[in-house]
């Protein structure tokens, strides 16, 4: 007897939250008879009509929707649909951003590199970041943001760089810019960067905390708050309890984040995001 295997499909949506783009397929989802399940970051459509939903879906919300197992892996093959080769420069996120591109196989057709850029001194003699940039604006800027995205693409030869830089905590934040405040950047080598601020909720106990974004979705829409101290980002680290595997953008509910990791886990996945909106 043949089983019947209810079909799936996972859903990034790139600009909007979970519910939000529930209430706009709920009709669809209805009339297709599915189901919709949140994993993370991503919507598991389930049910024998999930193909036409997919049509459906890629339809409406065009180029801000991608489906696919992970989000990755999807940006790795836009990347080399494009012709793109990508560079990284990590500050919050301590390097982890580009783990999440090179755990995957084929990487190295579209990821050139990535700093590690923690300290200010390294952002300057590595990066090019201004030094009075850093003094007036802080680490945590559009304004230096803007300048690791231009100086990635410039020692690395890259034709798109993305950035972060933000308070991870548990401390280092300020009233203007408190702890979960990240700014991210990409950059297509000879045009304008773009760059969001985000404000991250972190879930404690598990990936995908909540986001609250200035202007996320819209070009150069990141707002400096100010001066700040001139310390360098709280240091990132990943912990691997009981031999756990760190995992991708879509872990695995069973491992458990610090409020840091969860911020840094969700600075990723928005860097990806704004990385498949815009190539």
């Amino acid at each position: 007897m043949r089983q019947n295997v209810s079909k799936h499909i996972k859903v990034f949506f790139l600009n909007m939250d979970l519910d939000s783009a529930r209430v706009l397929c709920d009709e669809t989802l209805r009339k297709l008879a599915l189901t919709w399940e949140v994993e993370n970051a991503s919507a598991i459509i389930k049910g024998e009509r999930a193909d036409e939903f997919a049509k459906w879906a890629q339809g409406i919300f065009q180029h801000h929707i991608v489906i696919g197992e992970d989000i990755e892996s999807i940006a790795i093959r836009r990347l080399k649909e494009e012709g793109l080769c990508l560079a990284t420069a990590e500050s919050c996120t301590g390097g982890l951003l580009a783990y999440h591109f090179t755990r995957n196989a084929g990487a190295s057709e579209v990821f050139l590199g990535g700093v590690v850029s923690y300290a200010n001194e390294i952002k300057e003699r590595i990066l090019g970041v201004d030094s009075a940039s850093l003094e007036d604006f802080g680490a945590v800027s559009e304004v230096v943001v803007a300048q690791m995205l231009s100086g990635t693409i410039e020692r690395f030869g890259a034709g798109v760089a993305l950035a972060t830089s933000g308070v991870a905590g548990p401390g280092g934040g300020s009233a203007q810019k408190p702890v979960g405040t990240v700014f991210i950047g990409m950059q297509i080598a000879n045009k304008e960067p773009i760059i969001e601020r985000y404000n991250f909720v972190p879930k404690v106990g598990g990936a995908g905390g909540g986001v609250n974004s200035a202007g996320a979705g819209s070009a150069n829409s990141a707002i400096n708050a100010g001066a700040e101290s001139k310390s360098s980002d709280t240091q990132a680290t990943m912990r691997l309890d009981s031999g756990a595997c760190v995992p991708r953008l879509t872990p695995c509910h069973a491992l458990s984040f610090s409020a840091r990791e969860d911020i840094q886990y969700q600075a990723c996945q928005k860097a990806i995001d704004l990385l498949l909106k815009n190539i």
